[in-house]
């Protein structure tokens, strides 16, 4: 079972007993942390139709970059911030012939 704020109990801390860490707590006393089962597959980006795929591929860009980021603030951007923006979503639309960098 995996500990949860709702399993705390007064003056124990988050449901632990007594001498237990936080972290010894989460797991059982046993390493990592222990769950009610197996945990579903992690979700990636490069699978065409996905949410996750259409999340990467299209809405940060066009939504959240566009639509938000550089729309909502249009009016108060400086030219370095636009051209700076500009050059992100160039990135954004090569992004699977483009390296990360810091």
């Amino acid at each position: 079972r995996l500990l949860t704020a709702a399993s705390a109990r007064p003056g124990r801390g988050a449901g632990r007993r007594r001498g237990m860490s936080a972290r010894c707590a989460a797991t059982g006393g046993y390493g990592e942390p222990q769950t009610a089962g197996p945990l579903p597959a992690p979700l990636t980006s490069d699978e065409p139709g996905t949410w996750a795929y259409d999340t990467m591929s299209r809405r940060i860009n066009e939504e959240i970059l566009q639509g938000m980021v550089i729309g909502d603030n249009e009016a108060f951007l400086s030219v370095s911030a636009r051209d700076r923006l500009a050059a992100f979503v160039r990135e954004l639309e090569n992004a699977g012939n483009e390296t990360l960098r810091p």
